[in-house]
């Protein structure tokens, strides 16, 4: 994957960024709606053509023609504003995302094409196959004309590249390069809260290891957003988040924390 700045290769660039240590750079709607805002305002200052995109709870895609533009200053700008505006709704501090970003250069319409299908199957683990063009934070529902899209989302820029009236049935197929992107995922399935809970409490181990478990799940698998978890375990979203932080660390020195997930995700699966 490359992280080189030089851009001069490529009028179209692939540019992918996610939170700190793999945790979310959104919480709920309104964060991933103020998301979306900006990403067009910026794009839209810097001269950017955003052509497609997709925003999950700890990354995203973004797929752009900077033929005319300045994406540096756009990045630049766009993130620095998102990561001010969750930092003080969230009263944390520190940098939010992991690095400056990631910008692969799209050097054919060949390769286009399969970089919009990798963007628009991204939310694959959240809604499943047939749910990805209804899926609200993505560009494919209006890409394939299934919904209307935000007016700086730069469709006819790909219909000049591309085919896409068979570009739903390109996406809703799989094909056998196919990896999800968390390893524990099942099967094209919506996990929820309350599976996890029945799995982890089968689990021989203490409460703090099993909610531990719970509180790292419910957020690989993308089962609740962090209030929700708060909620069960009457704490604040800002517990979930350490724990779920800590929780990481465990996977790589507790092996009794390691066998508790594993079991616990033998029963989901």
């Amino acid at each position: 994957m490359a992280t080189s700045r030089d851009l001069s290769s490529s009028v179209i660039i692939h540019v992918l960024n996610r939170g700190v240590d793999r945790q979310d750079i959104a919480w709920r709607d309104e964060d991933r709606e103020w998301f979306l805002r900006l990403v067009g305002r910026r794009s839209s200052r810097h001269g950017v053509a955003v052509l497609a995109y997709a925003m999950m709870s700890n990354h995203y895609h973004l797929v752009v023609d900077i033929t005319d533009g300045d994406l540096p200053s756009m990045m630049r700008e766009f993130q620095s504003e998102y990561s001010k505006h969750i930092n003080a709704r969230l009263g944390r501090t520190g940098p939010l995302f992991e690095r400056r970003y990631t910008s692969v250069p799209v050097m054919s319409d060949a390769q286009l094409a399969v970089t919009v299908r990798y963007v628009h199957r991204n939310p694959i683990d959240i809604v499943g196959t047939r749910g990805l063009v209804s899926y609200r934070w993505s560009s494919l529902g209006p890409v394939v004309k299934a919904r209307t899209g935000p007016g700086w989302l730069r469709i006819d820029q790909l219909e000049r590249r591309l085919e896409l009236s068979s570009h739903l049935s390109f996406v809703e197929c799989p094909l056998p390069s196919d990896r999800r992107p968390f390893r524990w995922i099942p099967p094209q399935r919506r996990t929820t809260l309350a599976e996890i809970l029945d799995a982890v409490d089968t689990v021989a181990a203490g409460p703090a290891i099993r909610r531990a478990a719970v509180v790292l799940l419910s957020a690989e698998l993308r089962a609740a957003e962090p209030a929700t978890v708060a909620a069960h375990f009457v704490c604040s979203e800002k517990t979930v988040r350490n724990i779920r932080s800590n929780a990481k660390g465990a996977l790589a020195e507790d092996p009794e924390f390691v066998d508790a997930v594993q079991k616990a995700m033998a029963i989901l699966g």
